[in-house]
């Protein structure tokens, strides 16, 4: 038996082409459907986590502050105490009272500096208005003119450099007259 070879005459009446061209456009849609849903349901998965990730951050950053203020009121508490043994023993000699109070003193500008803060040395440095608030300006022939000749409130700064609150001071000015 010898294998015939058969050939099967194709109608020129159907567009082979155009037919998978119509097929290809209607899978395209519906994988673009697909894809259009699947791309819609990352989105709200992603919109989802972002916001669990803001909330969770909030709240650690809610927990960071109590922690903080925890930390600051256990180490003032530790001062009250200080204060309250020197109220206790308020029958004492005067001098021991005010040895008490310069350990309190001490102890609460360890804990200003603790959390970051020290006292400015303002006493013979030329005014500064970013650092310094002058309540009054007065003559002082043995000092320059603009010097801080007294202050009545210490200032503060962090240990960046910014201000926490300024030195109230008095400042040298011109003599009267002059």
């Amino acid at each position: 038996m010898e294998s015939e070879e058969v050939i099967i005459p194709i109608s020129t009446d159907v567009d082979i082409d155009d037919k998978t061209e119509s097929e290809r456009e209607v899978i395209s849609e519906r994988e673009l459907t697909e894809n259009e849903e699947q791309l819609r349901e990352q989105l709200v998965r992603m919109a989802a986590e972002l916001d669990n990730l803001q909330k969770r951050t909030f709240k650690r950053i809610e927990l960071a502050r109590l922690d903080d203020r925890r930390g600051m009121l256990r180490a003032f508490i530790e001062v009250v105490d200080s204060l309250d043994r020197a109220l206790q023993n308020g029958g004492v000699e005067p001098n021991s009272w005010r040895q008490g109070m310069e350990v309190i003193h001490r102890q609460i500008l360890s804990v200003i500096k603790s959390f970051g803060a020290s006292p400015m040395d303002a006493l013979g440095e030329l005014f500064d208005p970013n650092f310094h608030e002058a309540v009054a300006v007065v003559a002082a022939p043995d000092q320059a003119e603009g010097v801080v000749i007294k202050v009545l409130q210490v200032g503060y700064i962090m240990g960046d450099g910014s201000l926490l609150r300024p030195a109230k001071v008095v400042v040298a000015g011109a003599e009267s007259g002059r």
